[in-house]
């Protein structure tokens, strides 16, 4: 071996002799030190380079693990939307830019991200729908062309825009064959910074969102029998071969009760036809995972211009599957109408509950068949969730000499125990003070307004969650000569004071 090998080698030998003293030293400082530090914030930083072979996203936003219970969305405050149009017969267009954010700088970034989203969209030359090509030769001419951006969705500091291109082309010289194609793409941003939020933000650091919503989305495709030739839904969506899960670039809007997932060319698995589809998400499917709020609104600081109180809304179940009956049934002489419709994962414990609550009333329909007036009876009964809760409601429609009209319902908790009305406010605040004047005031006019007689209508009020509001109906009263109906009216929620309501509590 020659003397600079040598030396060589042994200086190899050295190096790693002290880059191993260095690590040991490391360690055991490391281990010494550790009880006398804070223990190290963990990031939501991902490997560099995704399965994909994309480059990996690093989320800007903070980290959030659970646990969370999304049941409710806290609107921002209105946002003024300048709307740019240019209209013409063969290309309309619509374009927006919010305003009404304390940082000017950051309402100024937001509004150029908006823009470009836009922009991009418009300037595309054609979608790279599979197959689009043999419909759509490269010299078609554009016909007409419709470009759409618009805000829909804000809540809890966040907004979500929608843009839309849709036209039409002539596929030859005599203009008489032409082909339709639509395509679109959501941006969704945090006013705080102007930011743009990925689907993986809209959940905890910690969870396995990406396996819920493909467990969700194959429940769906399954459901809309997606790998036969049509489909359920005739035209709507079919699957090219086996559905293998989104991934963590998957196309969405968020709106007030569903996330919308958007397939279209990017996600060719999906026969959608030349046009982007959409499966809803309800975000009840979502809510121990969905971590839009705690990521991202701030109870502690506005960053708007309008500081009026911001309105709570409860989040509805956005159904696709509905059970039920529709019917028409000979009784007493007359048809007695029956509709009734409830979610098909209601519990055995409420169906049966809610089938008692929807029996017709035989009494109220000898009465009608009674005499010489005009007979019909019709009843509708749902139920339904918002937040936290089940709600039964049943609206009857009959004639029996004069025209009757009846509103009931019944709010359940969801393990089926029957939720109270006081039990909606706080113990120190007086509910049914505010309730007695608004009913009150919803009062028809000529009707007596007499102590005793609100009292017998405070008795037999039932009410009704809403999104925004709480509603109630009394018992029928007799509104004119001809006609019975119940007091109806609602509270809004912002009126009774977020901080007088249980609901919205954590």
């Amino acid at each position: 071996m020659s003397e600079s090998k040598k030396n060589h080698k042994i200086g190899r030998i050295e190096h790693f002799t002290i880059c191993l003293w260095m690590i040991v030293v490391l360690l055991v400082s490391g281990g010494c030190n550790s009880t006398d530090k804070d223990p190290i914030e963990t990031s939501r930083v991902p490997p560099a380079v995704s399965e994909e072979g994309r480059e990996a996203y690093i989320s800007p936003f903070r980290e959030v693990t659970g646990p969370v219970h999304t049941t409710y969305l806290i609107a921002n405050p209105p946002i003024e939307v300048l709307t740019d149009k240019t209209e013409s017969p063969e290309y309309r267009e619509f374009n927006l830019a919010i305003k009404g954010l304390k940082d000017k700088s950051t309402e100024e970034k937001i509004n150029q991200k908006i823009l470009e989203h836009h922009i991009s969209l418009k300037e595309m030359k054609i979608p790279p729908y599979r197959g689009i090509r043999r419909l759509i030769p490269e010299e078609s001419t554009i016909l007409n062309q419709d470009v759409s951006t618009q805000l829909i969705f804000s809540y809890d500091d966040i907004i979500s825009v929608m843009s839309s291109v849709s036209r039409t082309y002539s596929t030859d010289a005599s203009g008489l064959n032409t082909e339709y194609v639509d395509f679109r793409d959501s941006l969704t941003l945090d006013l705080h910074t102007g930011e743009e939020i990925q689907l993986s933000d809209l959940f905890l650091s910690d969870s396995d969102y990406l396996n819920t919503l493909n467990s969700l989305v194959s429940d769906y495709l399954s459901h809309q029998q997606a790998t036969e030739e049509y489909g359920r839904d005739f035209g709507y969506i079919t699957l090219t071969g086996p559905f293998t899960g989104l991934k963590e670039d998957q196309k969405f809007n968020l709106t007030e009760n569903a996330l919308m997932l958007i397939f279209d060319y990017d996600t060719p698995e999906f026969d959608t036809r030349n046009y982007p589809v959409t499966i809803n998400i309800p975000y009840k499917d979502l809510e121990d995972i969905l971590a839009i709020k705690e990521r991202f609104y701030s109870e502690d600081s506005s960053i708007f211009e309008n500081d009026t109180p911001r309105e709570h809304i409860l989040i509805s179940n956005f159904q696709e599957r509905i059970e039920g009956e529709n019917s028409v049934t000979p009784i007493e002489g007359i048809d007695v109408h029956k509709e009734m419709r409830y979610p098909p994962d209601l519990s055995s414990s409420l169906k049966k509950k809610f089938l008692e609550f929807s029996e017709l009333n035989i009494g109220e329909i000898k009465d009608v068949a009674e005499g010489e007036h005009q007979q019909f009876y019709y009843q509708e009964s749902t139920a339904f969730s918002i937040g936290d809760y089940i709600i039964f409601s049943k609206m009857k429609n009959y004639h029996d000499g004069q025209f009757n009209f009846t509103q009931e319902y019944m709010t359940f908790k969801e393990d089926g125990t029957i939720v109270p009305l006081e039990s909606l406010f706080r113990p120190d605040f007086d509910y049914k003070e505010l309730i007695r004047k608004v009913l009150i005031g919803a009062i028809p006019r000529g009707v007596e307004r007499s102590d005793e007689f609100v009292d017998q209508l405070m008795e037999s009020l039932a009410f009704r969650l809403n999104r925004t509001d709480i509603h109630f109906a009394s018992e029928s009263i007799q509104s004119n000569q001809d006609e019975r109906t119940p007091v109806t009216f609602a509270i809004p929620y912002k009126v009774i004071g977020i901080e007088n309501l249980t609901i919205f509590s954590e």
